[in-house]
C-alpha cells in the first residue's frame, strides 16, 4: 500500500539509506549527508520519517519501525553483519528461513 501511496510523489525515507549501508556504504553515507542539508530533516531523536524532495516538505514524525531498522542496519554495518548472523543462527529462524524467499510484491 505504501508503494501505491507514494507512486507520484518524490518521497525519500532515511531508513532506506541506512538499509543500503552494507551494500553501498560510500553512497549511503553521501546520501545521509545530503539529507542533512535539509535543516528540518533531523531532530533530537534522529532523522524524521520522510522528505518530499520536490516540495522540501518533511514529515516531522519519528516512526519507531524506521528508527529500529536504521539502528539495526547501522549496527550490522559497524559489526560486519553480526546481528544478521545471530538472527539466522537461531534454530526457529533456520527452520523457517525459506519463508524469506517467497515474498510476492504487488504487480
Amino acid at each position: 500500500m505504501g508503494v501505491k501511496g507514494y507512486k507520484d510523489e518524490k518521497v525519500v525515507t532515511p531508513h532506506a539509506t541506512f538499509l543500503a549501508l552494507e551494500i553501498d556504504p560510500e553512497n549511503s553515507i553521501k546520501n545521509l549527508h545530503e539529507l542533512l542539508k535539509y535543516s528540518n530533516m533531523y531532530g533530537t531523536y534522529g532523522f524524521f520519517d520522510s522528505l518530499n524532495f520536490e516540495t522540501e516538505q518533511v514529515n516531522t514524525k519519528y516512526i519507531a519501525l524506521d528508527q529500529a531498522m536504521s539502528f539495526i542496519a547501522l549496527c550490522n554495518y559497524i559489526t560486519k553483519g553480526s546481528i544478521r548472523e545471530r538472527f539466522h543462527s537461531e534454530p526457529m529462524i533456520k527452520k523457517n528461513e525459506y519463508l524469506l524467499t517467497v515474498e510476492q510484491f504487488i504487480k
